[in-house]
């Protein structure tokens, strides 16, 4: 009888342990979609503050061209 129990709580702690690895893996698997996430963020964000940049070095340019127009336009001799 002594054997059985012993089996008995071999096989519980067994569980147990399963368990434990269980949530362990599923900590380490959230831990490694929240750092792709993480990691998909910060590369959207940095596209996004290319694609700002990019957008005022066009409006910078579109105001150079707006004013030489605006030269040409008022220029009596053209």
């Amino acid at each position: 009888m002594k054997a059985r129990e012993n089996i008995s709580v071999d096989e519980d702690l067994e569980e147990d342990f399963v368990e434990e690895e269980e949530k362990e893996l599923e900590f380490v698997d959230d831990e490694t979609l929240a750092e792709e996430a993480a990691k998909a963020a910060a590369v959207q964000n940095r596209s996004a503050w290319r694609k700002i940049e990019q957008l005022r070095e066009m409006r910078e340019l579109n105001k150079i061209l707006q004013d030489e127009i605006y030269d040409l336009d008022t220029d009596p001799d053209f």
